[in-house]
């Protein structure tokens, strides 16, 4: 066997029947030889990932590996793969994606043709199990994984930055910057984010360059529960939560600044309820489309979480995880 060069993590938590996909989707990669591996972390699933993946080993004739994470959180999950890796580039991308054939072509390409880059974000396309309704914006897609970042391959500068369904990096990346922060990210059903940017600032203080490569296309799975205002709406309020969290790891919190974000926040909440009863602003607020709404709960998640803070005030040292 050759020595390994890729390594494409898979992260993923009790989603066996979307891993099966994707495992499957795997096998029409062009280039995925014996060179390149497909790592699969399980983090505490509860469902039969072990025995879907199992499955898929007994026909696949490539490089598959399964490693089972016990800490939940998708942080974990992903400084395990790190860990695990044996690619001098590492890839990683979501449980529920269908993979171009030319993906990882493209990504090893980039790479090459751009040895000055340490990292690079794919083009991300949301593909909706059912018909998106009339009321989803394109503004709504980047919560569905879009990236929405051109055709053209261009450098990407903070605050933008790749996404995790589709983000590769050279291994050094991690000896330089560390890992991803447990304390942000997906845990079990929570829909805490902001682990991917408070990762691309370390980055950009590092002054390590960043590239969007527009052909290292995935195709990113909508379930029918997501396509729903409900969904929508916790996505904005946890949005909300981990922005106070992700702000806190990046400037210093004062209890004058979070008590601004409260009553800035609550301020811009009540806009237009005035004078009206709880019953009578909890109606106005149904009536409101849903990008009101979706504002409105951001804005709850700022002020739950800066209140959190306040009681509990910030942890000076560093949460991160030991060097992968």
């Amino acid at each position: 066997m050759e020595q390994v060069k890729t390594t494409v993590v898979v992260c993923t938590f009790n989603r066996s029947a979307m891993l099966a996909d994707t495992l499957q989707s795997w096998r029409g990669v062009r280039g995925s030889d014996d060179c390149v591996e497909l790592l699969v972390v399980d983090n505490a699933s509860t469902d039969d990932t072990p025995e879907v993946v199992q499955r898929f080993q007994r026909t696949f004739t490539g490089n598959l590996r399964y490693v089972h994470e016990p800490r939940a959180g998708l942080s974990h999950a992903r400084n395990r793969g790190i860990r695990e890796a044996r690619g001098g580039i590492i890839a990683f991308v979501d449980d529920d994606v269908y993979f171009h054939p030319g993906w990882l072509a493209n990504v090893r390409s980039a790479f090459r043709s751009h040895p000055q880059v340490h990292c690079i974000g794919g083009r991300s396309v949301p593909t909706f199990e059912v018909e998106a309704p009339a009321w989803l914006s394109q503004r709504m897609l980047k919560f569905y994984g879009s990236t929405e970042s051109g055709d053209e391959p261009r450098r990407m500068v903070f605050p933008e930055h790749p996404f995790g369904v589709n983000m590769a990096f050279r291994r050094d990346v991690f000896d330089i910057v560390d890992g991803f922060r447990p304390d942000l990210g997906r845990k079990g059903t929570s829909l805490l984010s902001d682990e991917e940017k408070e990762f691309f600032y370390r980055v950009a203080s590092a002054k390590l360059e960043v590239l969007y490569v527009p052909d290292a296309i995935i195709r990113h799975r909508v379930p029918a529960d997501r396509v729903d205002p409900d969904w929508l709406l916790r996505r904005a309020y946890w949005q909300g939560v981990s922005s106070v969290v992700f702000d806190k790891h990046v400037r210093r919190h004062s209890r004058l600044r979070l008590l601004r974000n409260v009553y800035r926040s609550s301020r811009a909440l009540l806009l237009g309820s005035e004078r009206r009863s709880l019953r009578g602003i909890y109606d106005w607020h149904r009536g409101l489309d849903i990008n009101s709404r979706m504002y409105r709960h951001t804005l709850l998640g700022v002020i739950r979480q800066s209140a959190i803070e306040l009681i509990r005030p910030a942890h000076t040292g560093s949460n991160l995880e030991g060097r992968p």
